[in-house]
């Protein structure tokens, strides 16, 4: 056998040889594609379902923040519309105390005897019972403007409380406080 002879037998041996390992390996290498597509598969799913987890925490996240903006909007009008009506009232009284038209009266249990003989008094003393004190148009505006300036930091806290309550729904006293309103009590004319 020549040179050549002997070279072609052996490529044609290496040749049939690496085709029949290639038809040994094949059922091996399909089974390992196919192991590998199934850990693909599942790795598809597992991150499916935490990008659909993800997507529905952010969807809520959202849901709940524009649920709390329109608590806060509602708040805001509620509170606006609160304090313009009292405002309202405050200067409609404070207007007529300063013409003369109305006077503020205080009920009185004990009465000295003022050393201004022309100061307003109260009469029907000495029996025990409570009598009313005319209160000097002066002393009554500045008595609006304590209260005035009471009823501002009471509304301050009131305004912390709602929003509080409507950025955290389980803080304390935030379900009586729904229950109630806005919790503020009508001024009864004098």
């Amino acid at each position: 056998m020549g040179l050549y002879t002997c070279t072609a037998v052996a490529v044609l041996a290496l040749v049939v040889g690496g085709g029949i390992e290639r038809l040994l390996e094949a059922p091996k290498l399909a089974s390992e594609k196919l192991a590998h597509a199934k850990d693909n598969e599942q790795h598809v799913r597992t991150l499916k379902a935490v990008v659909d987890r993800e997507l529905g925490r952010k969807q809520n996240a959202m849901l709940e923040k524009a649920l709390t903006q329109k608590r806060l909007e509602a708040l805001d009008v509620a509170l606006t519309k609160e304090r313009q009506a009292r405002e309202n009232i405050d200067l409609h009284y404070r207007n007529l105390i300063s013409a003369g038209r109305e006077r503020l009266y205080v009920p009185v249990r004990k009465h000295k005897p003022s050393l201004n003989a022309g100061a307003s008094g109260a009469s029907g003393m000495g029996n025990g019972a409570s009598t009313i004190a005319d209160i000097d148009p002066a002393a009554a505006k500045r008595i609006f403007e304590v209260a005035r300036d009471d009823e501002i930091e009471i509304e301050k806290l009131r305004a912390l409380q709602g929003y509080i309550c409507a950025i955290r729904r389980d803080a304390p006293n935030c379900e009586s406080l729904s229950k109630q309103g806005t919790g503020r009590k009508e001024r009864v004319s004098p």
